[in-house]
């Protein structure tokens, strides 16, 4: 085990195994939940970047309509103008 793997661990987990060179011991129930957590994690990271593609598809496309209708004002504004 690394001093570095120890000292980046969990705060619970670390509580538990106080020195690097002890043995941990960490319950089958602490695994289960961190494992469960874990998941719990990655689907609410996935569901997350769900959420960020879908605004920035959303933002994509109001910027298209804004710069339609900037070109549609600069048409209407053209063909208005008086003609001598």
């Amino acid at each position: 085990m690394s001093l570095i793997w120890t000292r980046t661990r969990p705060p619970a987990i670390r509580n538990e195994c106080a020195g690097w060179r002890k043995s941990c011991t960490t319950s089958p129930t602490k695994v289960r939940a961190a494992t469960r957590d874990v998941q719990h994690a990655k689907t609410a990271q996935t569901n997350a970047q769900s959420a960020v593609d879908d605004a920035r598809s959303a933002l994509d496309a109001a910027k298209k309509m804004a710069e339609d209708a900037r070109r549609m004002r600069e048409d209407a504004a053209r063909f208005s103008e008086p003609t001598e």
